[in-house]
């Protein structure tokens, strides 16, 4: 009875790893490697995953990032902006040259993490513009649509985390991670 059990074991491994081998690839990537980054410092572990670096125009992008305290305490308190303690910024590298994101509120709210609990932090879209900037329908409707989309050219987008290690004050102690990533968009 062991034996046929330790049989169908290797045979449900055997299948498992084989149908993770010929996955398709997510529906409007073009193929390529992915991308996977980290930055990390003070106790915190800011990661980003793309499950490729080139996409068909239209497709959402979908961007993971994650922001984990890893540091010897059981919890930590990140204080920064009530808008979240990461902020992603996209900087079309070609065509129009547009940018668009970074924009956070200036209040000091409380980011509680606790250990190795990583925290998933869905795109985060933001812009500014004056109502003649001739991109402005373009911001607006770019910040208007629930999921990540970019035109077709080569983009950048900045992701970071920030923030003070103590309640905000001038000499508080602060954290600042980033993570380049450019894609292509088809």
């Amino acid at each position: 009875m062991a034996a046929v059990g330790a049989a169908t074991a290797v045979a449900l491994v055997a299948l498992v790893v084989v149908g993770g081998c010929v996955a398709p690839a997510p529906s409007g990537s073009t193929g390529g490697d992915p991308v996977d980054r980290r930055a990390e410092d003070k106790g915190f572990l800011l990661t980003t995953h793309l499950p490729t670096s080139t996409f068909d125009a239209g497709t959402a992008i979908p961007l993971e990032t994650m922001l984990t305290y890893t540091g010897p305490a059981p919890k930590a308190t990140l204080w920064g902006s009530g808008s979240g303690p990461v902020s992603m910024s996209y900087t079309e590298l070609t065509g129009a040259h547009r940018s668009m994101g970074g924009v956070m509120t200036a209040d000091c709210a409380p980011h509680d993490f606790a250990r190795g609990v990583p925290a998933l932090v869905r795109p985060v879209k933001s812009w500014a513009a004056s109502q003649d900037d001739p991109n402005h329908a373009f911001f607006v409707a770019w910040g208007d649509d629930p999921e990540l989309h970019l035109p077709a050219g080569r983009w950048r987008i900045d992701v970071s985390a920030g923030g003070f290690l103590a309640e905000c004050a001038a000499d508080a102690p602060g954290l600042s991670l980033a993570i380049p990533i450019e894609i292509t968009i088809r």
